[in-house]
């Protein structure tokens, strides 16, 4: 399933820090049970960052 948006639908928002910081802040959440009160899977998570900051996989 490729989750590609179009380009005029992408988020200016840009993932400036490393890699590894956006996922230590991806797990963080899920280990805290911060989103959807922990009905998450992780991989979904990591989706959604990736599109939110642009970010390739």
């Amino acid at each position: 399933m490729d989750h590609k948006m179009p380009v005029s639908d992408r988020s200016r928002m840009l993932w400036t820090a490393s890699k590894v910081d956006l996922a230590e802040l991806i797990y963080s959440n899920y280990s805290l049970q911060s989103i959807n009160g922990g009905k998450v899977i992780l991989k979904e998570m990591q989706r959604k960052a990736e599109s939110l900051f642009n970010i390739d996989p």
